[in-house]
């Protein structure tokens, strides 16, 4: 990866999981509290049985209107509300910042390692709500080493059992 690609990447983690509370309202007169809760809601929505068991079960690739309405669908979740345009320019946003992570991947296990960077971090936003149960259950199976070893040793140790 390029120095301005990792500043580039930089920039978005930092815009997107900003974790250090305002001293004031923010720009659009939110309160940190308000915003937490905001971040709880969509959280508990993406991690609900009902929607992980619809996003994983066996069907086609969804198209790019199906996602934009599961997203518009997390969005509205919460007590937030979204006007259509920037609504487009969120969706907008957070489509180009998950395509430059995968473009930027070299092997399979980075793509691994960005989805876990996702997850500790939606787990830092959960962090002491009812919230980081359902981050916590969702993120148990594997491990970080036996997820990201594909192929190799876990597959010979389940052909061994």
């Amino acid at each position: 990866m390029t120095k301005f690609q990792l500043e580039i990447a930089e920039k978005i983690i930092h815009a997107l999981y900003s974790l250090t509370p305002p001293p004031t309202p923010t720009a659009q007169s939110v309160r940190q509290q308000k915003a937490n809760k905001v971040l709880q809601d969509v959280i508990r929505t993406m991690f609900a049985s009902s929607f992980v068991n619809e996003l994983f079960r066996p069907q086609e690739m969804y198209t790019s209107s199906s996602t934009r309405q599961i997203f518009n669908k997390l969005a509205h979740s919460s007590i937030m509300r979204i006007n259509e345009t920037s609504m487009d320019k969120l969706y907008d946003l957070m489509t180009m910042g998950v395509k430059h992570q995968w473009v930027c991947c070299n092997v399979p296990q980075q793509m691994i390692q960005n989805t876990f960077n996702h997850l500790t971090a939606m787990g830092v936003i959960a962090e002491g709500s009812e919230v980081m149960e359902l981050v916590e259950v969702r993120g148990r199976g594997r491990t970080r080493s036996e997820a990201t070893n594909i192929g190799g040793a876990s597959k010979a140790k389940e052909r061994s059992v």
